[in-house]
Order: structure tokens, then sequence, then C-alpha cells
């Protein structure tokens, strides 16, 4: 319901009286600006009628909604497995008919309740992607050409699609043949001239040039902590992702044609290498910034820098270059002690993986592969489509009452005396920073695609390995002209989740969240909006306000870091979490324990989320008609034990087995079961809600309190 428009004037015209009568008599100054702005958002949320859905704007249809209202009570127990006791596994109570439903297999390696509800929109795609429209912009077709030729791999092809693989690693190496040689003499050896035209620097700029891959040298270009409206380059040792050991072997005997033992012998070899590499990759090491040429001068008798950038970004740029000296020369060290022949076949496997990929064997598993390479490939492109198509205006004004309400408690927050680390500087900076971030829907609509997409040429005749070629060549140039341009909210977005921008101190939000039930529905019980959206938008917001995130001002332009005290506190915080976290393995791993960026915006979005939920619920205007529509039938849970178990079951999910252990490697956040154990274990409410007993599992005697 939108609010009367007389009641509205009269009511901005009685703030705005109140704002200049405040900006007056600021009690000593004891108030900020930004506390006046707290204060007046408070008051008009509370005075506005209320967005969300109430007894008087019930539906039409009152058995329509209460249908939807026991489908909806089915399906959140239908996950559930009431056996257990919350307070022993909450994750298996909220969760442990997952893996019953949607098991993960050696085809399918997991399955996730979140990026089932991202692939809502599958069902709409398909048509959009092939039926032409005369109001296609050039950047449509080439989305659409590019999915028809993916498409077009059914039936696959295995022989002539792994020779099309081959060439393409076979491109960087002038003699492929040399391969598979019983072994090379070191570069210090005349008895043959075996692998001598080899340079592994000069092969990685050139797989870097062409297609914008990263192989064990690289570098990136992102935006500039120190100027918001630039660019920086930054120097990277590769963190690869733990190779497949099957695809290796094959690789090894088939395309390089090795007998089984020599196959062995490399493999093990090459397993070695990728440990050590990423080993290096993920050791602490602090950035530091240099004059690039100063770089180059320093490792001159090391490595050839110049050459490498010569190579890999056309010419040697100007001005500072960010690194990590410790990572820099660990990677020469453990260059100059391995065998020139494991790093050529390291590489010529890292460039074979980074295009070969694993086809399904049905033409309707194929329909949601090629929608997911859509969707990586093209989000920009993808969301302007399908905001034009289906006119998202509203469900975007739904959500969006949403993120009011989600930035309206970290303001009180913020304002309030909880965070008693903050000094009263850090506290006005906080505010500062909250009274301008922002939610944006990425839409596209201005046009900036045309631009953005000019010289891309994907044809639906051609195959698919060569529009994936043409694309990853076209996006390897746009990355170096990166350098020289100002950075964009944009080149964040994924389709997968929303992201909190930095540079624009905003939450970039996907379409994908706009059009599926799974995160907003309009006849969803606040309590069910407030535990999946509210808990995610809280999570990104958190980013700005914590962590990393927290030394950027309200424009996205690095301060600094905060004053010693409070940076120890920061450090306990995190240590607490660390701790938190080591006593957990996941798939007979330890987690990766670095920063706890991503664990401590768990537990704040979290926070936000029930905060705002209570202050909805205590509102004494509340109606007990209203009250009443927020359990659900047949689920004999209060609302807030309702709010726990929703968003314990955003994190469903079932992974094979044998890849545990890579999860754990390859991603910055902790594995999906421990998104629900480790931070509700540190909320008072939760052990209030289902009464756990003080020192049982998810009521631990230690709590960290990050907010």
């Amino acid at each position: 319901m939108k609010p009367n428009s007389t009641i509205c004037e009269v009511l901005f015209a009685f703030l705005s009286r109140l704002l200049k009568f405040l900006r007056r008599n600021t009690f000593s100054g004891m108030l900020s600006k930004y506390s006046i702005a707290v204060t007046i958002v408070s008051v008009f949320v509370a005075l506005t009628p209320t967005l969300v859905l109430t007894a008087d704007e019930k539906l039409s249809n009152r058995e329509w909604l209460e249908s939807a209202r026991n489908a909806k009570s089915q399906q959140i127990r239908k996950y559930m497995n009431e056996s257990v006791e919350p307070c022993d596994d909450f994750f298996e109570f909220v969760c442990g008919n997952w893996r019953t439903h949607h098991p993960a297999t050696a085809a399918i390696t997991k399955t996730r309740a979140y990026n089932i509800a991202t692939n809502m929109i599958d069902r709409n795609l398909p048509r959009l992607l092939t039926t032409e429209d005369e109001t296609d912009t050039a950047a449509e077709l080439n989305m659409k050409n590019f999915y028809k030729s993916c498409m077009a791999n059914y039936p696959l092809n295995a022989t002539v699609y792994g020779q099309q693989i081959m060439s393409i690693a076979n491109e960087f190496f002038d003699n492929p043949a040399m391969l598979s040689y019983d072994s090379w003499p070191e570069e210090d050896e005349d008895e043959e001239e075996v692998g001598e035209e080899f340079n592994w620097l000069e092969t990685v700029a050139h797989i870097s040039y062409k297609y914008g891959l990263t192989t064990i040298l690289g570098y990136k270009i992102q935006s500039d902590i120190s100027d918001k409206d630039a660019h920086a380059i930054i120097l990277v040792v590769d963190k690869p992702t733990m190779p497949d050991p099957y695809m290796t072997n094959i690789i090894l005997q088939y395309f390089l044609q090795m007998d089984f033992y020599k196959a062995a012998k490399f493999h093990q070899e090459i397993f070695e290498f990728h440990q050590a590499l990423w080993n290096i990759a993920a050791e602490i090491d602090h950035y530091s910034v240099i004059k690039i040429e100063k770089l180059i001068e320093d490792y001159a008798n090391e490595i050839d820098l110049r050459q490498f950038f010569k190579m890999s970004y056309g010419s040697v740029p100007n001005g500072d270059i960010i690194y990590r000296p410790k990572h820099l020369q660990s990677l020469v060290h453990l260059l100059n002690k391995t065998p020139r022949q494991v790093v050529a076949l390291f590489i010529y496997l890292h460039v074979f993986m980074e295009f070969h990929e694993i086809w399904p064997l049905t033409q309707s598993t194929l329909r949601a592969y090629c929608l997911n390479k859509i969707k990586e490939n093209f989000p920009d492109v993808m969301s302007f489509m399908y905001y034009r198509k289906y006119n998202l205006r509203n469900a975007e004004q739904g959500v969006a009452d949403i993120w009011q309400d989600i930035k309206m408690s970290l303001g009180l927050l913020l304002e309030s005396r909880n965070l008693s680390w903050f000094d009263d500087e850090t506290r006005e900076s906080a505010l500062e920073k909250w009274h301008w971030v922002q939610m944006l829907v990425p839409s596209f609509q201005d046009g900036t695609l045309a631009e953005l997409y000019d010289g891309l040429v994907i044809t639906s005749h051609a195959n698919y390995v060569e529009n994936l070629k043409s694309l990853k060549t076209f996006r390897a140039a746009r990355n170096r002209a990166l350098l020289n341009q100002a950075p964009s909210m944009d080149q964040h977005l994924t389709m997968s989740t929303p992201v909190y921008s930095l540079v624009g101190n905003a939450i970039l939000l996907p379409v994908t969240v706009l059009h599926t039930p799974y995160f907003y529905a309009k006849h969803y019980p606040l309590v069910l909006k407030m535990s999946r959206l509210g808990v995610v938008l809280g999570h990104e917001i958190l980013h700005g306000f914590s962590g990393g995130g927290r030394h950027f001002d309200r424009l996205g332009q690095y301060n600094g870091q905060g004053n010693d005290d409070l940076e120890k506190v920061y450090q306990e915080r995190n240590e607490c979490l660390q701790e938190q976290y080591r006593n957990h393995t996941f798939g007979g791993n330890a987690l990766f324990l670095g920063d706890q960026d991503e664990n401590e915006a768990d537990i704040g979005g979290i926070l936000l989320a029930l905060h705002t939920y209570r202050r909805w619920r205590e509102d004494k205007r509340r109606t007990q008609a209203e009250l009443d529509l927020e359990t659900l039938p047949a689920l004999n849970y209060t609302t807030d034990q309702l709010f726990f178990i929703y968003y314990g079951q955003t994190w469903c999910a079932d992974t094979y087995e044998p890849l545990r252990s890579m999860i754990v490697q390859n991603d910055n956040h902790a594995p999906d079961e421990l998104r629900v154990y480790v931070p509700l274990t540190n909320f008072r409410e939760f052990s209030e809600a289902f009464q756990c007993p003080l020192g049982s599992k998810m009521n631990p005697l230690k709590k960290c309190g990050t907010y």
C-alpha cells in the first residue's frame, strides 16, 4: 500500500521544520547532523503506513492466500529432520532431508538451495535466448549466439571437442611433442636442445595477453584504494584450483600419449608443484607499493619482469604496482628448483582445463548448463534483457522497502552505545557513510552496454570453442584497457548473489533476486522475508562497515587504518571467530583461517534482520490479525523459531564427499552447513528461542559478540 499523498506532504513539511529546529538546537553539540538523520528517518518509518503485507492489505482471494501459506509450510517441513534436537545439530534439524530430495552425485557434485533459487529464472531464459526480436541490441544478439553455439554441442563429439581444446593448449608450445619426452636437460646443459625453446615466463605472458588467464604469475587490474577514480595494477601469484586427477591422467595419457608409468610419475610431480604454488599464494604476506621500474630493477637477476609486462600487457605500465614481496621471492625459489618440464606440463594442463568443460549427457541438462554459461559470461546483458522483458519495477519496490528497514536498523545500531568501542570520530564517520549507502539494481537501461561490448563478434554458425576463444580474447583486451579508466560498480555484478561495491558504497542487487520467491514474495510473512532477504542485505551492507570495508569512506575512498584501540578490538573479534571455526572441519579438512570478513558479515546480517523484524513485531500499532499471519499453518513454531529455521534453510546443501576438501581450499566463504552452525551459536536470541541449555553445541559458553 502506498502512503496517502496528502499525509506524506504534511509529514514531510513537519519533518522539515523539525530538522531546522534540531540544527539550531543540537543539545550542546551532542547530536550530529547524521544523528538527526537517523532520528528523522526513524520518525518517518514509524509514522508512514507500513509497506509490508498487513491485515488492511489482505489479498482479495483469501483462499489463494491460505493455499499459498500451506504450500510454504509444506516446503519448509519437507527439508527438516524434526527427529533431531535443534540444540544438538541445527543444520541437520533444518536441512536433514535436503539430501534425500537433492542428493549430490559424481555427475552433480553439489546441490544448494541458494543456487536452485537463483536459477529459477532459467524457466524463462531459454525462450528469451532463442527468440530474436527487432529491438534486440548488438550485445543481446552476441549473447543469444553464444547460447545457440553452446546448445549446438549436443550430441557432443568428444574426439573433435578434445582436439579443439588440445589445439588451444598447443598454441603456446613450438613443439608440443617435447612435453612427452622422458626428461629435459637443465638450461645450463649442452647435451641436447630438448626444451630449449621453452621459457615459462614468456609462455604465461603470452597466455595472459591472448586469453586473460593467470598461470603461475599474472596481474589483476582493480579499483585503486588510494584513488577511487582510478585503477591499480597488482602482481599476483596464481592460486590454482585443485586439478582433477581423472582429467589430468586423460590429458597426459591420451592427448600427450604418455604411457601409464610416465604419466603417473609426472602426475605426482605436477601435483607437488601445484600444492607448492597454492601454499605460496595462500601465505600471509602484506602488500607493498613500488614503482614498476624499481620492481623490474630489483628482480633483474632473477626474473625478467620487463619482458613479462611487454608480452602480457603490451608495454610496461607507468607508475606504481602493488605486490607481495614474500610471494614473489618464494615463487622465484620454487621455479628455480622445479624441473622445467614439470612447469611446462603444469602450464599445458592449466590452459587445457581452463577451456575444457564437462558437458552434460542429455539435452535437458545441457540447457541448464548453457544457461549458467550465459549468466557467468553475460550478467550485464542478461540483466538488461530480463529487466526490460519482465518489467520488474514492482518487485524492485518491494525489495527496496525491506532494504530501507535493514538500513534503518544499521543506523540505529551505529547511533546506539552498544558499539562501546566506537569513539566519537569513528561513529560520526560511520554514520556519514551509512547516510550515503544505497541499493541498486543494475538493469543497464541507459544504453551503456553498446559501448561496453563494442567490437565483440559472436556468431551463430561458429562452434562453441571458437566463440569462447573470441569472448576470452575480447575480455582480455577490455581488462587491459581498465588501467586507464575510472572504476565502475557494474564490473562487480554477479547473477548469483547481491554484492557490496566499495567504489560506489552500494549494494548491487541482481535481477535473479527480484524474480524468485526464494528471497521475496509479497504474500510471505515478514518473518520469512527478513530471515532470508533481510539477512542477505544485512550481510552485504556490513561489508562496508566491518572487515576491510571499514577503511573506506562514503565515496569509496580509502581512509587508512583506524586508531590503534579500534584496530585492537577488531583483531580480538577476528581471533575469536577464527577460534570458533577452527573447531570445525569439512570433508576432513580444517578451514582456511584468513580474515573473518565473510563470517563477521554473516553474524551481523542475522543481527540486523532479527532486530528489524522484532522492531516491526513489537510496534504498538501492530494488530493481532497481522501477527496471526506471521505464523504458518501446520508448523508449530514461534516467529523467532521460524526466523532461525528459515535462515538455516537458506544454506541447505549437499556436496559430493570426494570433493568436500576442494571447497575448503577454493572458497573464502565457510561451507554452507557451517554458515548455519557457527553464526547462530553467538546469538542469545537463538538459544532462548529453542531453549538450548548453556554448554550445548548450539549454546557454547564462549561467544563472539561481533556487534
